[in-house]
């Protein structure tokens, strides 16, 4: 069994809420931004119709932040809140960071996705209390939530010279 009295290199429950917070803020914020943006702008948008302009600048940014998404969980093993917070998914047993497949297949589409996803007929009732569960497991000793424990991952801060050096530094870790 892994040693849990050393945690003081853990995220906080509240930095790792925070790093999901900041995601929803920026994809959600900034994409639908730039649809109001663009619907404005050529002011088809204003009186009640959806301008295509508007609609394809907010998509065009959304899909650019999720390739940002993408290249950070394959080169840093961190998503765009992490990244912000200086917050690093790792494996559990030696503390190394994860790749893409871990990451974006293990612990996110399984872990927070397919296991209730596989019911779809249930999904509206038994998602919502899977992602209450997930979650509440971060009140364990080791901060770890059930999708953490499915990939055997686990989320601490970057020791400083591992960093980002500049906003947009992709360097691998």
């Amino acid at each position: 069994m892994q040693d849990t009295s050393h945690h003081e290199h853990l995220a906080t429950r509240g930095e790792r809420l925070l790093a999901v917070v900041l995601e929803i803020v920026i994809f959600v914020g900034v994409g639908f931004g730039f649809m109001w943006i663009g619907n404005f702008v050529f002011k088809q948008g204003w009186v009640g119709r959806t301008s295509e302009f508007g609609d394809l600048l907010g998509g065009a940014v959304i899909i650019g932040l999720v390739v940002i998404q993408i290249v950070l969980m394959v080169k840093r093993s961190q998503t765009v809140g992490k990244y912000f917070l200086d917050l690093q998914v790792v494996r559990v047993d030696n503390e190394k960071r994860i790749g893409f497949w871990k990451y974006s297949i293990i612990r996110t589409f399984i872990g927070e996705t397919l296991i209730v996803g596989a019911l779809p007929i249930f999904n509206f009732i038994f998602q919502p209390i899977y992602s209450v569960v997930d979650v509440m497991f971060i009140f364990r000793k080791d901060r770890r939530t059930l999708h953490d424990l499915i990939a055997g991952t686990k989320v601490i801060h970057l020791a400083p010279e591992k960093r980002a050096k500049s906003f947009f530094d992709f360097s691998k870790l």
